[in-house]
């Protein structure tokens, strides 16, 4: 089947993403097994070993779907989609943390200050082109020559068991998956990834802050376990198209709202940051050099963070509505 050149640059840009982050993470990983470095410290050094290996997985997957578009098989074209709105999504939020957060951070003295500036905007481009990337391949593997492309003009089918003998007919190319089915497919994914990590905490014996009250002991468990169950039922029914899935789906989005709702009570705000402030600092190996205050205020850092997040809740929301016939009926 003859090949777009888009679809070759495209599999071509891919490749060379996937390619760096696969030789990126395998430096990452040999650096953190085999290299002692003072400034992770001992309980976090699992934390990194698992994200390393996740991100690693991810890239392979990539470049897994570069030798697919190269075939034009049709789950390539549905892949590429979701990269590209996983590229979008977080290289523009990236970005705009970078610019935003940096407001909060004071600039050196002297002539560091401009070198400082630079960098920032330079980081905060590169992420601007990746999200622009995603943006291309959103838009082009949705266009209509593109999937009339790799799904064929239709299959010509002489089965003597389907039709009578001597009999043919072509069956129309199969219909595209929606795009809200897309989203879906792409939160019930990062939810699955999501409670990969929820064991890191364990490990790490990280406290959770849960409307306005930090939890230990009994309490941190019996939450995160609840929270680990909820998300793997979650993203597997949301695959599957669970009926109970859609309703959990729903409370969940509840839950996160109502937690985002809860830090404008009087109080509780400042109890999140200092919760906050408090976590990011046990990440200080004992004896280290502390690091600069500033990287420590998280206030900025978690109100971007909320800022960026309600766009994701409104658009998963919404997929869950416009979609709800598949897992509730007509």
């Amino acid at each position: 089947m003859r090949r777009p050149v888009g679809v070759i640059v495209a599999a071509v840009v891919l490749g060379l993403m996937a390619l760096a982050g696969i030789c990126g993470m395998l430096f990452s990983l040999g650096f953190a097994i085999f290299v002692h470095n003072p400034i992770i410290p001992g309980a976090f050094r699992p934390f990194i070993i698992f994200g390393d290996c996740l991100m690693l997985c991810f890239f392979l997957f990539c470049a897994w779907t570069v030798v697919a578009l190269f075939q034009m098989r049709r789950w390539a074209r549905i892949s590429a989609i979701i990269l590209g709105g996983l590229t979008f999504l977080f290289s523009a939020s990236a970005g705009a943390a970078i610019l935003m957060v940096s407001k909060y951070i004071p600039a050196p003295p002297g002539p560091s200050a401009v070198s400082v500036s630079a960098v920032v905007m330079g980081i905060a481009g590169f992420y601007g082109f990746l999200a622009l990337i995603g943006v291309w391949w959103l838009v082009y593997f949705n266009l209509r020559p593109v999937r009339a492309a790799f799904h064929g003009a239709g299959i010509m089918v002489t089965n003597p068991d389907i039709l009578p003998p001597g009999g043919a007919t072509i069956l129309p190319p199969a219909e595209p998956t929606p795009g809200w089915r897309i989203v879906i497919i792409v939160w019930a994914c990062l939810t699955l990834v999501s409670a990969l990590s929820v064991p890191m905490l364990f490990v790490m014996r990280m406290p959770v802050f849960f409307f306005g009250v930090v939890l230990t002991g009994t309490a941190e468990t019996l939450t995160l376990l609840a929270l680990l169950a909820a998300e793997v039922f979650m993203g597997i029914g949301l695959l599957r198209k669970w009926k109970a899935a859609w309703y959990v789906a729903l409370a969940w989005q509840i839950y996160i709202v109502a937690f985002l709702l809860t830090l404008a009570i009087p109080g509780n705000w400042a109890r999140f940051i200092a919760y906050e402030q408090h976590t990011a600092a046990r990440l200080i190996p004992q004896g280290a050099t502390p690091y600069p205050v500033p990287l420590f205020n998280m206030g900025p850092i978690m109100a971007v963070s909320f800022i960026l997040s309600m766009p994701i809740i409104v658009i998963c929301t919404m997929a869950l509505f416009k979609r709800k016939e598949d897992y509730l009926g007509a």
